[in-house]
């Protein structure tokens, strides 16, 4: 099933072809993984990634970096951990589909891409 086919609950298409979305709250959260040799960085990547949603018609929002130890080697089975986390609470599946193309999102990527090794996200509704 397409990720399109699981979501299409959410919305619905009114007798007028207009789509509108539910009032259901998006949590939308990213893993930053940065390059080893830019981890040095982190304190003013980490700055740069709070001022993203300045803005951004965000419910609340969240960053932070691993402040868990981790084991030295890898072992088998246990997931890779990324070095910045932003957790952003959207009011709807609007607002969270209009993060991407946001100016604030744009400029994010533009400060940080070159520190970046690779981002996961997931967006949730709750």
């Amino acid at each position: 099933m397409s990720q399109k086919e699981q979501c299409k609950d959410m919305t619905v298409t009114d007798s007028v072809g207009q789509t509108r979305y539910d009032n259901k709250k998006i949590r939308h959260i990213s893993i930053f993984f940065i390059k080893e040799e830019m981890k040095s960085k982190l304190p003013e990547l980490l700055e740069i990634l709070k001022t993203c949603t300045e803005n951004v018609n965000a419910a609340s929002y969240m960053t932070g970096t691993d402040c868990m130890p981790r084991p030295a080697e890898k072992i088998p089975g246990l997931p890779e951990f990324g070095d910045m986390v932003q957790v952003i609470d959207f009011a709807d599946r609007k607002e969270a589909e209009q993060y991407p193309v946001h100016p604030a999102h744009q400029k994010l990527m533009q400060e940080i891409g070159y520190a970046v090794d690779k981002v996961v996200a997931i967006d949730v509704e709750g």
